[in-house]
């Protein structure tokens, strides 16, 4: 597979379908672009957690990349949270 890719005015690159397609490459996808011996490569941008900055099993969690301790860090405090509140609903009744 040897696709051309395009460069437009505005310097933007031009991937063709079958490419993004074998590669998963995605709208929004980010790439660190770097020179190799006089060639540009492009280097998919590996996402870090935003609560840590591991790189270990992230996932966009809505907006955010979390690392899967974090993850579970912020699933256990809302469990916390909502037995704390059913806690205190039964309380008040």
């Amino acid at each position: 597979m040897e696709p051309i890719v395009t460069i437009d005015k505005t310097g933007k690159v031009y991937m063709p379908t079958s490419l993004r397609d074998y590669f998963s490459i995605h709208e929004g996808d980010k790439f660190k672009i770097v020179e190799q011996k006089g060639n540009i490569v492009f280097i998919r941008h590996a996402p870090t957690c935003q609560a840590c900055n591991d790189d270990t099993d992230v996932k966009k969690v809505n907006k955010t990349f979390l690392c899967g301790e974090c993850r579970d860090s912020v699933i256990k405090t809302l469990v916390e949270e909502h037995e704390q509140k059913s806690g205190e609903t039964r309380t008040k009744k």
